[in-house]
Order: structure tokens, then sequence, then C-alpha cells
């Protein structure tokens, strides 16, 4: 079954409410990745510098009504309280549990001084098909319907700001301000 991807990365979003505990089981699990070691960041600049740049004029944002430098606040007064609010010695990072499409997402937002750097888009269960159309809503949104190797290549803005996907586990894309002082300092 194909899924109506249309506005995939426009549309308001459902919040998933479940699991609003601090228990640290429920923190590790939703966090998902050790980001209190550079290492985790420098991975993800080693990633980007690894593939095939495609370029868009269309400014890439990590939501649709938020840009990259915005505030916690900013993120806070627009989608609410997150489910997980967790402080390493240099970052600040909100996670969030959403569904747009009918499909469960994970979003972490990551500040460092304050300002957002880098998002993380999980998506939850998705089928080779439902995939393919995620890539289809990125090609429409930021490619013109171009061709789009997800493996090989990424999205990048007048500004500098990527968009790339990897697929682990599950289907995740990756929004970061690279080329911003930021990732130097990490």
């Amino acid at each position: 079954m194909i899924m109506n991807f249309q506005g995939l990365f426009e549309m308001d979003v459902k919040h998933l409410g479940a699991h609003r505990d601090n228990h640290p089981d429920h923190q590790s699990e939703l966090a998902g990745g050790d980001y209190t070691k550079s290492a985790y960041y420098q991975a993800l600049i080693e990633i980007s510098v690894s593939r095939i740049p495609r370029n868009t004029p269309t400014i890439i944002k990590p939501h649709p009504y938020l840009d990259f430098g915005c505030s916690p606040l900013a993120l806070a007064t627009l989608l609410g309280e997150p489910e997980l609010n967790l402080y390493t010695i240099k970052e600040h990072l909100l996670f969030y549990r959403i569904e747009t499409a009918g499909y469960k997402q994970r979003l972490e937002f990551h500040f460092h001084q304050s300002r957002l750097f880098y998002v993380k888009r999980s998506f939850c269960k998705l089928s080779l098909s439902d995939a393919n159309e995620v890539f289809c809503a990125l090609r429409a949104k930021y490619l013109d319907d171009r061709l789009f190797d997800p493996e090989n290549e990424k999205i990048i803005d007048p500004q500098g700001n990527e968009i790339f996907a990897r697929d682990n586990d599950v289907l995740q894309l990756e929004y970061l301000r690279a080329h911003h002082s930021t990732f130097g300092s990490l």
C-alpha cells in the first residue's frame, strides 16, 4: 500500500504523548546516541563529506516553521513540551515523537549555545515503498523531481545547510548546518 506523502514536510503533526517520564532506560532509548562525545558529530561530518552534493535553490529548513539557528524556546513554542530535554556539557537536545502523514517519527533537535545546528528525523517501521515515497517528497521539495541517490548524495542549499539520509534499522534524515562554526567547536 502506497501512502500519500504529499506535504510530508509541511503538514501539521500529531504528538505522541507516550512515556513522558524521566526514567534512565527511557531516556537512553529515546536519545539513542552518545551525544556526550564529539565523535558522534565528527562522524556526521565525515558522512556528509563523503556524499556527492546536489544543489537546491530552496533553503533547507529542519522543520517547516523553523530555521537553523533558532532557539529552544522557539521550538518549544511551536511543538510544545518535548518528550525528553537533555543537556550535555556543550549541547542541549530536545526530543519529540510525532506522527506525520500517518507515520511515526522521532525528532531530535540539537542546540549549541542555544542555536539549532542539527536535526535527526527517524521514521519508524517504513516499508521500502514508503521510504521511496519519503525520497520522492524530498526530490519534489528540493530538487524539482530530479533524480536523487539517497545512499550516495546529499542535498545542499545556498547557505550550506544539508540533508542526507541513512538507513540503519530505521530511515533517518539528517539535517545539518554543516558549515557553521558549531561543528568546529564541539
